[in-house]
């Protein structure tokens, strides 16, 4: 090649070189210095070409070695130009990247001071030493919001917007101001949407289900993460004789509707899609481009958009001008904490139209007749939503909370908020065991590290160091002892539950069916499937310092590296007897109890042990964990005159109450109340005797008896309760250690039976012992501790640092054990007395 380019230049050079007979012969075969046109075949052609090339006279030298430093010349130079465009590139990413950290620097800066700014402002959690993490349940809001809002109602007057005068005048020239505002924010004005003030996001889907124009043809879809809240609105079509349809992907989603409808359908809107802009159980965001996918589909004008903003809203940029919604919904106080019970329902003018209310009242009727149906609605679109009279202070009061947002950006929020929340995954779910196992399993769409994708909460269940799970109620219980603020339980999500925890409906519908209770009280179902997880959310006003608290309190609770629980007692001398050195009875169920020396046994436990109960107007058992003060209630039983004298340790005591243990029952009326989470008969006292426990504990309450005979008393669990002085002594060691104060002894417990002379809870290893000559008791099981264990039951005061000792040397599988209950193995039943020898049978 070089030869044929010392050719080219030759030519150009107009140097004449001299070429033998091969030379010119060779030339001529490919069409002369005029034509040298190299074809790709050339080498094979013309191969003596290339070999009578080497043979030159001394200008093919000469042009040669110009040819050859041209060419190195210009491999240097194209070389040069590489390096320089390369390093160049490498200086403009240099660059770009340093920009870039300057500017998330400057941004995140911007951030911290809002944030800070914000904490500051709330600055009553600091007083309260409270870490809140529960923002999606409601966020904080600022200690200037409350002061310009107070400011405002004493330097201003407001009168009811429905009534003629300056103040009412003024009054609703400033709700139709905060109207705009509120549009504003989102994008929008009032001459494409309207605004109707609700009580909240509840609200405004009632209106929306209530009054849409649902036939027989009607469908009705919500996503599988839709709130309870949402899916109640099928109520509405059902009644109809409408279908729904539950849409657990929103994959090809137009598709899907389109299919749905019948076919020949007009004009009229016959089926109305609920999307959640973001979970509240997982925090994962719904794709709201589907908004425009669905409005620009096939079949668009049949369906009509209901978008679920309640947790969205708060923590990201919603711009309802490119989410064509046609129903938004929304919370302000999830947004900014006050005013509560106040929210909105934003509509297009269109779809405002369609709805027809049913209901009338206030102000959202122009005129009506009252014998005869005739009315005719409102003509202002807002107004003629809102009935009664609206919640004009509160209204007022948003106008704050807005101003608040966009001081410190909704952009801003949705960052802070989405770097906390991924800080808090990657912290938890880095969390083992000693064993590798895994310490939190995660939901939602943290993996993807996309604030599109997923919002600012993190969802989890603790696992223990075997890979069963931990209780959400426990947890949650111990993270209010630490003074931290989070939910637990479904969240009223139950599809996102069903989801991730692989609930089947037959298994809700049958546990249901048996036990009755709320779901928010079970933790654990018998084959081991979770029925809530834990729940923890930022906001704006959030710090890394709460995450930190939170990491700090799953890794001193949870996360498994001491000894287990029951491994804390060592093998116990034959030579040493336990013996029964404490006696308890409880007649009233979380009263003060009678010590007594010895005491007879019946076929639920010790005789009028937990035989009567407090409840509540509303037929709850009343406990010490809602009333601490009921331990300062002192029953005292006489068994020979068969009476029971009722003493109230406060100032200014009512007299004594005594109540005929022997008196006939007809006096009695037969009633049913909640203990627990069952239904338990019973029957009621008499109206003086629950006017006396009302004087003294001031609230509305009765007093209510046991059925003769019963199979077991009020006791949550367990016929008898029996501890050990010895874990009493143990655990006042821990307190200790750990240098809090606090006042534990045998009665801090509410056992029945105290023993001594064993080894701190070498009870949770026996299954059977004789108590005396002839009473014989199975184990039936550890007794999980609740908050109670902080009440002082001589002064009804409480102190937190007893459980959280507990808990942290007495966790097993998920509860905190102190005790095991009894169960009677008799037949004939005899009485137990203070010396009585324990012998343990195995």
């Amino acid at each position: 090649y070089g030869r044929i380019v010392y050719y080219v230049l030759a030519q150009i050079l107009q140097i004449e070189p001299t070429m033998n007979s091969s030379n010119a012969t060779a030339c001529e075969a490919v069409g002369g210095p005029e034509h040298f046109s190299v074809s790709l075949d050339f080498a094979s052609n013309h191969s003596h070409f290339l070999r009578n090339l080497h043979t030159s006279n001394g200008v093919d030298v000469y042009l040669s070695v110009i040819v050859f430093l041209s060419c190195a010349c210009m491999c240097l130079f194209t070389a040069l130009v590489f390096i320089l465009v390369n390093l160049n590139l490498s200086l403009n990413t240099k660059h770009k990247h340093v920009h870039e950290k300057v500017e998330r620097k400057h941004v995140q800066n911007e951030i911290d001071r809002n944030s800070s700014a914000a904490l500051v402002d709330c600055s009553r959690r600091k007083e309260e030493n409270l870490t809140y993490l529960d923002h999606a349940g409601a966020t904080l809001y600022k200690n200037s919001q409350i002061d310009e809002f107070a400011n405002l109602l004493k330097d201003t007057t407001f009168g009811n917007p429905h009534t003629s005068g300056p103040a009412s005048r003024s009054t609703e020239t400033i709700v139709a101001n905060v109207r705009e505002e509120i549009l504003n924010h989102f994008g929008v004005s009032g001459n494409s949407h309207v605004l109707v003030f609700t009580s909240g996001t509840t609200a405004g889907l009632k209106i929306v289900g209530e009054s849409f124009q649902w036939t027989k043809n009607s469908v009705f879809c919500y996503q599988q993460m839709a709130h309870t809240s949402v899916i109640g609105l099928r109520e509405y079509a059902l009644r109809e004789g409408a279908l729904f349809e539950c849409l657990h992907y929103l994959v090809d989603v137009e598709e899907k509707l389109n299919s749905l409808l019948p076919s020949g359908n007009t004009n009229t809107p016959l089926g109305l899609i609920a999307l959640t802009a973001e979970c509240n159980f997982s925090g994962v965001k719904t794709d709201l481009d589907v908004v425009q996918r669905i409005k620009s589909s096939k079949g668009a004008e049949s369906w009509r958009v209901l978008l679920d903003a309640a947790k969205f809203a708060g923590t990201n940029p919603l711009n309802l001008s490119k989410v064509k919604a046609d129903y938004t919904v929304i919370s302000f106080y999830k947004m900014f904490g006050f005013p509560a019970g106040l929210g909105g329902l934003i509509m297009t003018r269109e779809a405002a139209e369609e709805l027809k209310p049913t209901y009338f009242g206030g102000g959202n009727i122009k005129v009506c007749a009252c014998d005869t149906d005739f009315k005719e609605l409102h003509t202002n679109i807002s107004k003629r939503f809102e009935s009664g009279t609206q919640n004009f202070l509160g209204i007022v009061a948003a106008h704050f909370g807005f101003k608040q947002l966009r001081d410190v950006g909704m952009q801003n929020i949705q960052a802070h908020t989405y770097d906390l929340a991924q800080r808090l995954y990657l912290q938890l779910s880095s969390l083992c065991h000693e064993n590798g196992q895994k310490v939190c399993k995660m939901y939602g769409n943290h993996h993807l590290n996309d604030p599109r994708k997923q919002g600012s909460i993190v969802t989890f269940n603790a696992m223990d160091k075997d890979g069963g799970y931990i209780s959400h109620i426990e947890i949650g219980r111990l993270a209010s002892l630490n003074n931290i603020q989070i939910r637990t339980g479904m969240f009223c999500n139950p599809g996102a539950s069903q989801k991730y925890f692989g609930l089947t409906t037959e298994q809700i519908s049958n546990y249901s069916g048996e036990h009755g209770g709320c779901w928010e009280e079970v933790d654990i179902l018998e084959s081991g499937i979770a029925t809530g997880a834990v729940r923890v959310s930022v906001g704006y006003s959030s710090t890394l310092a709460d995450i930190l608290v939170f990491v700090n309190f799953m890794k001193t609770y949870f996360v498994t590296k001491d000894v287990p629980a029951k491994s804390f007692y060592t093998e116990r001398s034959k030579d040493s007897a336990a013996n029964v050195v404490g006696i308890y009875v409880y007649p009233i169920k979380s009263c003060a109890g009678i010590c007594a020396k010895s005491w007879p046994l019946n076929s639920s436990g010790f005789l009028y042990d937990r035989n009567w109960v407090l409840v509540d107007s509303e037929g709850e058992s009343l406990d010490q964990k809602k009333i601490p003060k009921m331990c300062l209630i002192v029953p005292d039983i006489n068994l020979s005159t068969q009476t029971m004298t009722i003493r109230a340790r406060i100032l200014n005591p009512p007299e004594p109450l005594k109540i005929n243990l022997s008196f006939g029952r007809n006096t009695k009326e037969s009633d049913m109340f909640r203990i627990c989470d069952r239904l338990q008969p019973g029957e009621s006292m008499c109206r003086d005797v629950s006017f006396w426990f009302s004087s003294v504990l001031g609230i509305q309450c009765r007093l209510i008896q046991n059925i003769p005979n019963p199979k077991r008393s009020f006791a949550n669990r367990g016929q008898l309760l029996m501890i050990s002085r010895s874990s009493v002594r143990w655990l006042k060691e821990k307190l200790e250690e750990s240098e809090h104060d606090c006042h534990v002894d045998d009665g801090s417990f509410r056992a029945n039976i105290v023993l001594d002379g064993c080894q701190p809870h070498e009870e949770d290893s026996w299954s059977t012992v004789c108590i005396g000559d002839t009473a014989k008791f199975q184990i039936a099981g550890p007794c999980n501790r609740c908050p109670m264990v902080n009440v002082n039951q001589n002064t009804g005061e409480q102190n937190r640092n007893i459980l959280l000792a507990l808990a942290k040397y007495r966790r097993c599988n998920s509860h905190i054990n102190f005790g095991q209950f009894l169960s009677i193995q008799n037949r004939f039943f005899t009485s137990i007395s203070v010396g009585n020898p324990v012998k343990i049978i195995k």
